[in-house]
Parts: structure tokens; sequence; C-alpha cells
């Protein structure tokens, strides 16, 4: 599930007392994102208690430097 920084709240922080959130900083046109996105979303499909959601790093944090993700 891709979010917004507007939306990190609630589908992060808040959800976080109930239930594992696993969140994934990416960057588009990267391809080691592309394949730990690919693990995550099997992942996701074998753990449906935990709640994944992806965002574009540098919108989650702003300034994160791309050689980071």
């Amino acid at each position: 599930m891709s979010i917004t920084r507007d939306a990190f709240v609630a589908e992060v922080t808040d959800p976080s007392s109930s239930v594992w959130v696993v969140v994934f900083l990416f960057r588009p046109n990267c391809p080691e994102c592309e394949t730990l996105g690919k693990a995550l979303e099997e992942l996701a499909r074998k753990h449906p208690f935990a709640k994944f959601v992806k965002i574009l790093g540098g919108e989650c944090i702003p300034g994160y430097p791309d050689r980071n993700m």
C-alpha cells in the first residue's frame, strides 16, 4: 500500500499500537528498491496480520538522501 506524508500518522503511527507496521522507503527507478519491494510484497502476503506500506523516501523524510534507499 502506497501512502503519502499526510497519511503517515493515520496509516503508520496510530495503528502501530495494535499491529506491526513495516514502512518501506523507496525511490523510483531504483533497481535495489524494486527488488526489495517485490520481497516485501511476498512477505505481506505471508503475514496478513502485519501492515506493509511504502512511501517515497524524500516525501517521508524531507532531504533524505537517495543513496540511503
